[in-house]
């Protein structure tokens, strides 16, 4: 039986490490600059985009992807999550 030849990523150019794409980015520097323990999704929209069309939902989904890659946790708050950097 043969070896397969291994090829380097090309997303990542064999590093293992993929760059955060530029959204999750800006989120997760938000999240890291919060003073009182976390933000909620509403919180990081009136931080970056206060006037944006981009709704709430959007937000959430961010915190949540970076939550779901290990960079933030989150933790209850009475009806809402508030995430915070690990």
């Amino acid at each position: 039986m043969t070896k397969r030849p291994k090829l380097p990523c090309p997303k990542c150019d064999g590093t293992g490490k993929i760059p955060l794409p530029e959204p999750l980015l800006e989120t997760l520097t938000f999240v890291r600059a919060a003073k009182n323990g976390g933000v909620t999704a509403s919180e990081a929209h009136a931080g970056l985009y206060p006037e944006s069309i981009m709704g709430i939902t959007a937000f959430n989904n961010r915190l949540e992807e970076l939550r779901s890659i290990g960079l933030v946790e989150r933790t209850r708050c009475g009806k809402t999550w508030k995430y915070s950097a690990k």
